[in-house]
Protein backbone atom coordinates (compact mmCIF):
# COMPACT_ATOMS: atom_id res chain seq x y z
CA UNK A 1 0.00 0.00 0.00
CA UNK A 2 2.93 2.33 0.66
CA UNK A 3 3.88 2.41 -3.02
CA UNK A 4 0.34 3.35 -4.05
CA UNK A 5 0.40 6.14 -1.46
CA UNK A 6 3.71 7.33 -2.88
CA UNK A 7 2.25 7.23 -6.41
CA UNK A 8 -0.76 9.28 -5.33
CA UNK A 9 1.54 11.70 -3.55
CA UNK A 10 3.67 11.98 -6.70
CA UNK A 11 0.59 12.85 -8.74
CA UNK A 12 -0.18 15.69 -6.30
CA UNK A 13 3.42 16.80 -5.79
CA UNK A 14 3.35 19.92 -7.99
CA UNK A 15 -0.01 21.07 -6.60
CA UNK A 16 1.22 20.46 -3.05
CA UNK A 17 4.43 22.38 -3.61
CA UNK A 18 2.60 25.27 -5.28
CA UNK A 19 0.09 25.40 -2.39
CA UNK A 20 2.86 25.53 0.19
CA UNK A 21 4.63 28.33 -1.67
CA UNK A 22 1.40 30.30 -2.16
CA UNK A 23 0.46 29.83 1.50
CA UNK A 24 3.91 30.54 2.92
CA UNK A 25 2.72 33.73 4.69
CA UNK A 26 0.06 31.78 6.58
CA UNK A 27 2.49 28.99 7.47
CA UNK A 28 4.85 31.47 9.12
CA UNK A 29 5.44 35.20 8.66
CA UNK A 30 9.18 34.66 8.28
CA UNK A 31 8.61 32.69 5.06
CA UNK A 32 7.13 35.82 3.50
CA UNK A 33 10.48 37.58 3.73
CA UNK A 34 12.26 34.88 1.72
CA UNK A 35 12.48 35.03 -2.07
CA UNK A 36 10.12 32.57 -3.75
CA UNK A 37 12.89 30.43 -5.28
CA UNK A 38 14.49 29.97 -1.86
CA UNK A 39 11.28 28.98 -0.07
CA UNK A 40 10.30 26.74 -2.99
CA UNK A 41 13.60 24.85 -2.56
CA UNK A 42 12.96 24.53 1.19
CA UNK A 43 9.43 23.21 0.67
CA UNK A 44 10.59 20.93 -2.17
CA UNK A 45 12.98 19.27 0.26
CA UNK A 46 10.14 18.66 2.70
CA UNK A 47 7.85 17.29 -0.03
CA UNK A 48 10.66 15.00 -1.26
CA UNK A 49 11.20 13.68 2.26
CA UNK A 50 7.48 13.05 2.71
CA UNK A 51 7.37 11.12 -0.53
CA UNK A 52 10.39 9.01 0.50
CA UNK A 53 8.65 8.24 3.78
CA UNK A 54 5.50 7.12 1.97
CA UNK A 55 7.58 4.80 -0.24
CA UNK A 56 9.36 3.29 2.74
CA UNK A 57 7.95 4.31 6.13
CA UNK A 58 10.98 4.45 8.38
CA UNK A 59 10.80 6.05 11.82
CA UNK A 60 14.56 6.72 11.71
CA UNK A 61 14.24 8.44 8.34
CA UNK A 62 11.35 10.56 9.60
CA UNK A 63 13.27 11.45 12.75
CA UNK A 64 16.29 12.55 10.72
CA UNK A 65 14.14 14.57 8.28
CA UNK A 66 12.28 16.31 11.12
CA UNK A 67 15.53 17.02 12.93
CA UNK A 68 17.05 18.57 9.80
CA UNK A 69 13.94 20.62 9.00
CA UNK A 70 13.62 21.79 12.63
CA UNK A 71 17.27 22.87 12.67
CA UNK A 72 16.71 24.77 9.42
CA UNK A 73 13.69 26.57 10.87
CA UNK A 74 15.46 27.34 14.13
CA UNK A 75 18.36 28.70 12.07
CA UNK A 76 15.89 31.02 10.35
CA UNK A 77 14.97 32.42 13.77
CA UNK A 78 11.73 30.53 14.42
CA UNK A 79 10.94 29.61 18.00
CA UNK A 80 10.37 25.94 18.89
CA UNK A 81 6.66 26.71 19.15
CA UNK A 82 6.70 28.18 15.63
CA UNK A 83 8.57 25.15 14.32
CA UNK A 84 5.86 22.84 15.63
CA UNK A 85 3.11 25.07 14.26
CA UNK A 86 4.86 25.18 10.88
CA UNK A 87 5.13 21.39 10.64
CA UNK A 88 1.47 20.92 11.58
CA UNK A 89 0.25 23.68 9.25
CA UNK A 90 2.19 22.30 6.31
CA UNK A 91 0.73 18.84 6.89
CA UNK A 92 -2.77 20.29 7.17
CA UNK A 93 -2.32 22.11 3.87
CA UNK A 94 -1.23 18.89 2.17
CA UNK A 95 -4.30 17.10 3.53
CA UNK A 96 -6.48 19.90 2.11
CA UNK A 97 -4.83 19.59 -1.31
CA UNK A 98 -5.39 15.83 -1.22
CA UNK A 99 -9.07 16.22 -0.41
CA UNK A 100 -9.56 18.86 -3.11
CA UNK A 101 -7.64 17.16 -5.91
CA UNK A 102 -8.51 13.48 -5.45
CA UNK A 103 -11.81 11.86 -6.34
CA UNK A 104 -13.75 10.69 -3.30
CA UNK A 105 -13.44 7.02 -2.54
CA UNK A 106 -11.72 4.38 -0.42
CA UNK A 107 -8.26 4.93 -1.97
CA UNK A 108 -8.47 8.66 -1.29
CA UNK A 109 -9.62 8.03 2.28
CA UNK A 110 -6.68 5.69 2.90
CA UNK A 111 -4.24 8.14 1.35
CA UNK A 112 -5.54 11.10 3.36
CA UNK A 113 -5.39 8.99 6.51
CA UNK A 114 -1.76 8.14 5.73
CA UNK A 115 -0.86 11.80 5.17
CA UNK A 116 -2.57 12.69 8.47
CA UNK A 117 -0.61 9.91 10.18
CA UNK A 118 2.62 11.21 8.64
CA UNK A 119 1.79 14.72 9.83
CA UNK A 120 1.02 13.46 13.34
CA UNK A 121 4.26 11.47 13.47
CA UNK A 122 6.25 14.47 12.24
CA UNK A 123 4.68 16.70 14.90
CA UNK A 124 5.37 14.07 17.54
CA UNK A 125 9.02 13.95 16.42
CA UNK A 126 9.29 17.74 16.75
CA UNK A 127 7.92 17.58 20.28
CA UNK A 128 10.26 14.69 21.18
CA UNK A 129 13.24 16.54 19.71
CA UNK A 130 12.57 19.68 21.74
CA UNK A 131 11.75 17.64 24.85
CA UNK A 132 15.09 15.85 24.58
CA UNK A 133 16.88 19.18 24.21
CA UNK A 134 15.08 20.60 27.25
CA UNK A 135 15.98 17.53 29.31
CA UNK A 136 19.64 17.87 28.31
CA UNK A 137 19.64 21.56 29.18
CA UNK A 138 18.01 20.89 32.55
CA UNK A 139 20.44 18.08 33.34
CA UNK A 140 23.38 20.34 32.48
CA UNK A 141 21.87 23.09 34.60
CA UNK A 142 21.51 20.76 37.60
CA UNK A 143 25.13 19.66 37.29
CA UNK A 144 26.47 23.22 37.15
CA UNK A 145 24.22 24.75 39.84
CA UNK A 146 25.56 24.09 43.33
CA UNK A 147 23.13 23.32 46.11
CA UNK A 148 20.43 21.68 43.99
CA UNK A 149 20.41 18.46 45.98
CA UNK A 150 20.77 16.33 42.86
CA UNK A 151 24.53 16.81 42.56
CA UNK A 152 26.66 13.78 43.13
CA UNK A 153 29.10 14.19 45.99
CA UNK A 154 32.48 12.59 45.40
Amino acid sequence: MANSHAEIFLSLRIEMLDTLVESRHSIDDSFGTLPEPMIRRQFKTVVDQMQRYLVSPSPAQLQQAVSTWSATLLGMGLSPRSVLRTVVTMGDLLVQVSKQELAPGPATNLFVREVVRLNFNAAREVVALFNDELEEQRAAQLITEPGQGNNVIS
